[in-house]
């Protein structure tokens, strides 16, 4: 009898759980986008392991600037012009003219970058002696590139069947990747499941999202009204595992034990704040919790944390970042992208801007899930400010199973 033969890829693509290793695949199925604020909504697939979403927020993008040098498009001898745009919307619709430069003429036509922004092109409305009076924008013309997700959504969630595990600020995800030094690239929203940090444990996989048996999966955003030209693509990461160990007498368990992302938000008087009524729920344990000032960063000094009628925490948030700082968490501390950032365009163009939080309480300081704190007896977070302001909490819980 002949047999057929079938590449490896066939293969793998019909039978999906004899691969066992992880892939990236593209996210296909992406509906609702528009200029104007849309409600975007991203399908995933089900049926499988998910270890990371990544998606890719572009739109026209200029941060602006003083003095810009403007290059030349059209064939005359114009040079030396700089100028200063005004936007609207991260699109550079009106520039000031710095100088003038030389050479120029009525119609000449040139364009400009800044730190993010390209593309933009501008006519010669008006010169004096080659000088350039005025200049007009040719609309339309600044291009998408990449920019920062908590610009590009207003909210995010990630949806599975009828629970919302993740729901948090998109800065949130920035934020907390810088922490533990990781830096998204520019315009790269990072929701990892799987975390990276804890891949040296033997359950590191413990915090996947197994799928198997869930009726669907989306991400579901909020795009800011106004922005121009905006894009979205993305990709996950992904297996044909399940979420499982294998116990003393080699039986194995299937379990789900994903983390949890919410927020709350609190406001802060001049001098100490008590808060007892984070949205915490008895039967969860809390794994960390971040607190992010809305109008004053660095601004919180002191904080403590008590659960169960027990302090876990409490100091001068200087000194418990030392402790923390030990384990690879990072939170603004000198060092060449925090130093260089700001004066670099390149660094600019290549990574999220930074955004640390003003204080933390970080129970598994080693990675080891298994620290989350019980909080099934009540907690209280005491934070000492010296700004009376609006802030918000945001916490990782391990709530067990699909909660």
């Amino acid at each position: 009898m002949a047999h057929k033969k079938v590449s490896s890829q066939t293969r793998l693509n019909r039978d999906p759980v004899g691969h066992l290793g992880r892939s990236i695949n593209t996210l296909k199925n992406i509906s609702g986008l528009n200029a104007g604020g849309s409600n975007v909504t991203v399908l995933v697939p089900t049926g499988d392991r998910k270890h990371a979403h990544k998606l890719f927020c572009t739109a026209v993008y200029y941060t602006g600037g003083t003095g810009l040098t403007a290059t030349k498009i059209s064939s005359t001898s114009g040079a030396g012009l700089t100028v200063t745009p005004t936007l609207v919307n991260y699109e550079p619709t009106t520039v000031a003219i710095v100088n003038g430069g030389t050479g120029w003429q009525v119609n000449d036509t040139f364009t400009f970058t800044d730190a993010t922004g390209q593309g933009a092109v501008f006519t010669v409305a008006s010169v004096n002696s080659g000088a350039v009076l005025t200049a007009t924008y040719v609309a339309g013309s600044a291009v998408a590139t990449p920019i920062p997700p908590h610009l590009f959504f207003q909210s995010l969630q990630v949806q599975i069947a009828s629970a919302t595990p993740y729901n948090v600020d998109p800065i949130f995800y920035t934020m907390r990747a810088q922490a533990q030094g990781r830096f998204p690239a520019l315009g790269e929203l990072q929701i990892a499941y799987s975390q990276p940090e804890r891949q040296w444990l033997q359950n590191n996989d413990i915090t996947s999202w197994d799928t198997y048996g869930a009726s669907s999966m989306q991400i579901v955003g909020t795009v800011f009204k106004g922005l121009v030209k905006p894009g979205l693509t993305g990709d996950e990461d992904h297996d044909a595992r399940r979420n499982s160990f294998v116990d003393s007498q080699g039986n194995t368990h299937v379990f789900n034990n994903p983390l949890k992302f919410f927020q709350a938000p609190i406001q802060l008087v001049v001098g100490q704040t008590q808060i007892t009524n984070l949205p915490i729920q008895a039967n969860w344990k809390l794994l960390r919790l971040w607190v992010l000032c809305q109008t004053t960063p660095g601004s919180i000094n002191y904080i403590e944390f008590w659960a169960n009628g027990q302090q876990r925490l409490e100091g001068n948030v200087v000194d418990i970042r030392k402790e923390y700082a030990a384990y690879g968490f990072r939170f603004g501390q000198p060092d060449y992208m925090v130093s260089s950032i700001a004066g670099s365009n390149l660094l600019q163009a290549s990574y999220n801007p930074l955004r640390f939080s003003d204080a933390e309480y970080i129970a598994d300081i080693d990675g080891r899930i298994e620290d989350a704190v019980d909080v099934s007896g009540g907690h209280i977070l005491k934070l000492t400010s010296t700004v009376a302001q609006n802030a918000t909490v945001y916490m990782e819980a391990c709530p067990g199973g699909f909660a």
